[in-house]
């Protein structure tokens, strides 16, 4: 399974960074460019960085295949030739990943 690294607007001053759905922050920083730092290095590993702007919205999703190769996505080929190209294609399923995982 993907894990999902959030880096949101803290509720006193500063911006939290979330792993999934936990409730308590991974950790606390007081500039939103610290917090989307450590979430990149923490996401590395595979899995997605939610980065949310100062009001909720999300600004940004990035998407890391892990080192080991587990979190591929497999596209099963089409029987009539695609105008997409396969970066389209999989981009379009990271898309559709994240709106069912954060929706």
């Amino acid at each position: 399974m993907c894990k999902k690294i959030h880096v949101a607007k803290a509720k006193n001053d500063g911006w939290v960074v979330r792993e999934g759905r936990k409730a308590r922050p991974t950790r606390t920083f007081k500039v939103k460019t610290d917090a989307v730092r450590a979430a990149k290095k923490m996401g590395h590993s595979g899995g997605f960085v939610v980065i949310h702007n100062a009001d909720g919205k999300i600004s940004e999703v990035r998407r890391y295949k892990s080192a080991t190769g587990n979190e591929k996505v497999h596209v099963q080929s089409a029987p009539v030739k695609s105008r997409l190209s396969k970066p389209d294609i999989y981009r379009a399923i990271a898309t559709v990943e994240m709106k069912t995982a954060v929706g």
